[in-house]
């Protein structure tokens, strides 16, 4: 009779020959034989994570763990199966052990690294990763994540000079080459980024994230035939929610007699900034005696329907809730709101101009307008400063409240605040500091109620943001917005223009140089500096 550990190893090489229903079955026989045999389990629950399995596999695990708690590989594998499941902070938590029990192991190391990346927190990743290139500074993989850390940081000259680091030392390594490409672009050397995606797709053709980040590229150029063709991977990279229906997609074809299924995906400021669209396919709807349905978020439903009086609106809580599928009768094809763009904005052109698409309700409007209205003379103007939920878009998109000390210093100007969350101690700094009063009321919930919001947002008369959902709000509404933008970001926004085809009403204040602030607030300074002295405002109610 063999041994536990023969049974083990041939266990392994079935494993390794991708033989996983023998693998799995030969550890059980093994389990029969020895109950608590550590790695018996640890193997069971690799092989649940490759099987997809992941709740058995932490299970299996985290048995093996408790049988040999001092094993680091163990807890680096439990940490890859918390990362596959999402669980950033638990991941952290089974990396840091491994590096506990053995130091000075630099994948082990790179492996923590890289998980305190995925849980937010690139300045103790860096540092974790620099541990790690001392350990086994000839590691390209180790290089690159740091590179990546850096980058999170907004340190993008060290993110350069990591990922040609990496570059250097496995001239094949595909990961690097998409590294280096986000903070080029991010410096606006847009061509160089776009080459160094190219340059992984060719060596990965099957590289998703690098494919989708050189269709972002292509969109931030304003190439929309080549922008939009492959803008459908945005479903394909790590952590995204694909959405599955069983009816065809619609390929931009007659309509006639059909029912169009357009269901929603992604954040909110992208659901709102693709209704732009819906106008047009109810148009072409109504011309064939088509029916348009729409799934959205729940918290936009009651503006669509309002917008869009022709379509049946749906109202969506979770992307993966596909449960109100069954209150319908009939589909004929379906689409992804976000691939509406493919067949309606193939060029610049094809933006239509419009004094907003997004009808507020006129109840509250006139409700905020008087009570604007109430705050005194002169323009009412809402900021936000800060956007963006993902931590990496936070701190790109986000500005500090210190920035608009001459802004809030404007003579003759109300300001409202649009920030969403609790925002009263920097508010009453900038009161204390400057004796502005920035108005806020606490009893709107911007994230949660966005009828409000759009109502509230629509009976101002001037915006001035960072880049978030109050954006795509206001220029959906129509009101005349300011934004203030990172260089070469977001491919929303394009490069080098101060408008947006999107949004007509919504101008553009873009960094010179990626990172630097007081350029753009300088500029939005000496613009609401004219604006005001250009402009006469009056307390005529609003009429909607």
């Amino acid at each position: 009779m063999s041994s536990v550990s023969d049974d083990i190893r041939a266990a392994i090489s079935l494993q390794q020959a991708d033989r996983l229903p023998e693998a799995e079955a030969a550890l059980r026989e093994v389990l029969a034989r020895a109950p608590q045999c550590a790695d018996a389990h640890h193997l069971l629950g690799v092989l649940s994570q490759q099987c997809g399995r992941t709740q058995a596999a932490i299970e299996r695990i985290r048995r093996a763990i408790r049988l040999s708690p001092n094993t680091p590989t163990y807890h680096h594998n439990l940490s890859l199966v918390w990362s596959a499941a999402q669980r950033p902070n638990e991941a952290v938590a089974a990396a840091e052990e491994a590096v506990h029990l053995r130091p000075q192991d630099a994948p082990l190391v790179d492996n923590l690294g890289h998980m305190l990346i995925e849980a937010g927190r690139p300045d103790e990743a860096a540092g974790a990763l620099k541990r790690a290139a001392e350990l086994d500074p000839t590691s390209a993989k180790i290089h690159n994540n740091l590179g990546v850390a850096y980058y999170e940081m907004g340190r993008l000259d060290e993110a350069i000079r990591q990922s040609r680091k990496a570059i250097e030392l496995s001239p094949h390594y595909a990961k690097a080459h998409n590294s280096l490409g986000l903070p080029l672009q991010e410096q606006g050397d847009v061509e160089g980024a776009i080459a160094t995606y190219r340059r992984a797709v060719q060596l990965d053709p099957d590289y998703s994230d690098a494919q989708f980040n050189l269709t972002l590229a292509h969109l931030l150029q304003g190439d929309f035939g080549r922008g939009w063709r492959d803008y459908a991977l945005r479903t394909e990279r790590r952590g995204q929610v694909r959405r599955k229906h069983p009816w065809p997609t619609w390929d931009g074809a007659s309509l006639k007699g059909k029912t169009v299924l357009v269901f929603g995906e992604q954040g909110v400021g992208d659901e709102v900034m693709f209704a732009s669209c819906l106008g047009e396919v109810v148009q072409q709807a109504d011309h064939c005696a088509a029916r348009v349905i729409v799934e959205c978020d729940r918290r936009l439903a009651e503006l669509v329907r309002r917008s869009f009086p022709k379509v049946t609106v749906y109202p969506r809580r979770k992307l993966s809730d596909l449960t109100w599928l069954a209150e319908l009768e009939r589909i004929d094809v379906c689409i992804a709101i976000g691939s509406l763009p493919m067949f309606l904005r193939r060029s610049l052109e094809s933006f239509p101009r419009h004094d907003g698409y997004l009808t507020p309700d006129a109840q509250r409007c006139r409700f905020w307008k008087k009570r604007f209205d109430q705050l005194g003379p002169g323009p009412k103007i809402g900021i936000s400063w800060r956007g963006g939920a993902q931590t990496v878009s936070a701190n790109r998109r986000s500005t500090d409240l210190a920035l608009w000390q001459e802004i809030l210093a404007t003579e003759g100007v109300c300001f409202v605040n649009l920030q969403a969350g609790d925002v009263t101690a920097p508010l009453e700094a900038v009161q204390r500091q400057l004796g502005v009063r920035v108005h806020t009321w606490p009893n709107i919930n911007g994230q949660d109620d966005l009828d409000s919001l759009a109502a509230q947002i629509a009976s101002l008369d001037l915006v001035i943001s960072a880049q978030n959902t109050n954006v795509h709000l206001a220029g959906a509404v129509g009101v005349s917005t300011w934004v203030a933008l990172p260089l070469a970001y977001d491919w929303r926004w394009m490069l080098q223009r101060s408008d947006s085809p999107w949004y007509p009403s919504v101008r553009l204040f873009r960094q010179t140089r990626a990172g630097r602030w007081h350029d753009v607030f300088e500029r939005l300074r000496i613009a609401l500096q004219q604006h005001v002295s250009h402009t006469t405002y009056d307390a005529a109610p609003l009429d909607r």
